[in-house]
């Protein structure tokens, strides 16, 4: 739907439209319950997707160019996974949103316990719910706000630049939040930890987006998605498990320090890995794309 040169930006404006909606979300289905039911919440919820559907009538594409559009839905797969394998670019943002997804995604499915242990020596069901809210409220206005600035650092300053800082900053950031005392401070934390993380998600997401060839581009981000769906709830679940053993807080700090040392292991033994998310290169690839293109037509 936009030029290259507008991907980063696209995207990030998704992001903050979907954290916005995670923000006031919550509150208009507070809202409905009371004045209705929670099965009024979910009537009005289903609803809302009327606007999406009618959306689509104003959206005009070129018509695809797909080599592959006569064979199986396997070989289909397997295209995309040999188109992956051949583009550097596009190994890195698969391999580094699988890093991201086990160490430092699962903080999004822990908030629900550490507003628990926040609240522990005072609070009923009703405080763990409040101190869950205020958290998750924090957390989308933090993507909200750093999507909405991501574009124009990455103009500024280099899109590997900006992806290094947030692929660290958030496992930094996740340290002040783990060992936060009360809620107020752990909603400051988990502010930097929303804002650094939507920008790994964005940014690797532009990675993709730019390199991927346009007849196999689909294809590749449906790895890329399900790379992030699948490696995130494994990476919840066994940190879920930890937590329960070790501590919420010596497991958030212990992915922390995994998704740290895994960048440095990378960074010494494999600099290509962070060379290739660049932004030089994209006329190139353009060019690549297109006669991928022609020969596959």
């Amino acid at each position: 739907l936009v030029p290259p040169e507008d991907i980063v930006g696209a995207i990030s404006l998704g992001s903050a439209q979907w954290n916005l909606g995670r923000v006031a979300g919550p509150a208009l289905a507070g809202l409905v319950i009371v004045g209705g039911s929670f099965s009024a919440a979910f009537a009005v919820n289903a609803v809302s997707f009327a606007a999406v559907i009618v959306s689509f009538f104003f959206v005009r594409l070129p018509p695809p160019v797909d080599p592959g559009a006569h064979v199986g839905i396997l070989a289909h797969m397997g295209d995309g996974v040999r188109v992956v394998r051949s583009s550097p670019a596009l190994r890195s943002a698969i391999g580094l949103i699988a890093l991201a997804a086990a160490f430092t995604s699962p903080f999004i499915a822990l908030v629900p316990a550490v507003a628990a242990r926040l609240v522990d020596a005072t609070g009923d069901a009703k405080a763990i719910a409040g101190a869950t809210g205020v958290l998750t409220t924090a957390q989308g206005v933090g993507a909200v706000v750093a999507a909405l600035v991501f574009p124009s650092l990455v103009a500024s300053f280099g899109r590997r630049r900006m992806l290094l800082i947030v692929l660290f900053l958030t496992p930094f950031a996740l340290v002040p939040y783990a060992l936060a005392g009360s809620v107020p401070v752990a909603a400051a934390a988990i502010v930097v930890v929303g804002g650094a993380y939507i920008c790994i998600l964005s940014g690797l997401s532009a990675v993709v987006q730019l390199r991927a060839p346009a007849a196999y581009r689909g294809r590749i981000l449906s790895l890329y998605f399900a790379t992030l769906s699948v490696v995130f709830p494994l990476g919840a679940l066994v940190q879920g498990v930890l937590a329960r053993r070790v501590g919420l807080r010596a497991t958030t700090i212990g992915g922390a320090v995994a998704m740290v040392a895994a960048l440095a292991v990378i960074a010494i033994a494999r600099p290509s890995v962070f060379r290739s998310l660049a932004d030089e290169g994209i006329r190139h690839f353009s060019e690549r794309s297109s006669i991928l293109e022609r020969r596959t037509s």
